[in-house]
């Protein structure tokens, strides 16, 4: 037995294309904000917040518009770019098969690695283990309370004045190394 299979019409992928989708799973990072079209009344798309964005928009790491606050962000926001300009190679997950070994390229670092590295290192010389733990567990998109188990710091720690001071050490941190630059 033959049977007829709709087919889309041009105006029902039209209509598919002008509704904006929302995440599949849509959790407390997700928010509606991204402007799609400059035009008024225009639909907005969907983001997904830092844990770092989204614990400065609920004041968690001081007043919004406290300097202390936006420091502490700004900070945040400074390793995790660092972070993930050391760990990027510039090519595509197939890049690993290409050389014929098992995992790599193995081609030379590039200079916005190299720089990266070298400014991760001299910001690690300044941290303690656990403020080094904590950041990088950030940096790699673990939530705060993830960041203080990989800290190995007890249950009763405040998660957040804890990761408040982590923050404020990366701060003073960047200062010295931006300071030795010079």
């Amino acid at each position: 037995m033959i049977t007829k299979q709709k087919t889309a019409t041009n105006d029902d992928k039209l209509q598919a294309l002008d509704e904006i989708q929302a995440p599949s799973v849509i959790t407390e990072l997700h928010v509606q904000d991204r402007e799609t079209s400059k035009v008024a009344g225009a639909p907005r798309a969907w983001r997904k917040l830092t844990h770092l964005e989204a614990a400065y928009q609920q004041e968690r790491l001081g007043a919004r518009d406290s300097a202390e606050a936006r420091s502490r962000f700004v900070a945040g926001s400074e390793y995790t770019r660092l972070w993930d300009t050391a760990q990027s190679a510039g090519r595509d997950s197939t890049a690993a098969f290409d050389s014929g070994r098992c995992m790599g390229s193995g081609l030379p670092l590039t200079l916005a690695q190299t720089d990266a590295i070298r400014r991760l290192v001299s910001i690690d010389l300044h941290l303690g283990l656990r403020d080094r733990a904590i950041m990088r567990a950030l940096a790699t998109g673990h939530s705060f309370a993830e960041a203080i188990g990989f800290a190995k710091l007890c249950k009763d720690t405040r998660v957040t004045a804890r990761i408040c001071e982590s923050l404020d050490a990366v701060s003073d941190a960047l200062d010295r190394t931006e300071k030795r630059k010079r």
